[in-house]
């Protein structure tokens, strides 16, 4: 069965790139450009992997992480979830204290991508 990954991005470009680095895993890729619309694809899409931006319009990555971990249903509550940050320590704390599986900078590698994702995805 192909595993589904959610992207929450704002930033097209960024969302692209993370499709890019998944092409190893044949998963089938979604994308949302804010929490809101995450939020409105979960049921439809029930993704094995969440990787969400911290810094978005409308609905923050956090916001986000906490309205999954908080979900009446608990296969969306379990979802892992990647969050990718441009800022900075105290934004990391932030999403693992909301309950993100793991945290990324911006300036993350290819590698670096490929080796999280190959662990939250099995």
């Amino acid at each position: 069965m192909t595993k589904k990954v959610l992207i929450v991005e704002d930033d097209e470009s960024i969302r692209d790139l993370f499709q890019l680095y998944l092409v190893r895993f044949h998963a089938e890729m979604y994308e949302a450009s804010n929490g809101i619309e995450a939020l409105g694809m979960l049921k439809e899409v029930s993704p094995a992997l969440i990787i969400t931006d911290l810094s978005m319009p409308l609905m923050d990555g956090i916001t986000l992480i906490k309205a999954v971990r908080g979900h009446i249903i608990e296969s969306l509550r379990s979802i892992p979830i990647l969050a990718i940050t441009g800022g900075d320590n105290a934004a990391k704390e932030a999403a693992v204290a909301a309950g993100a599986n793991s945290v990324l900078g911006k300036t993350m590698h290819n590698a670096e991508i490929r080796q999280i994702v190959g662990l939250l995805l099995k």
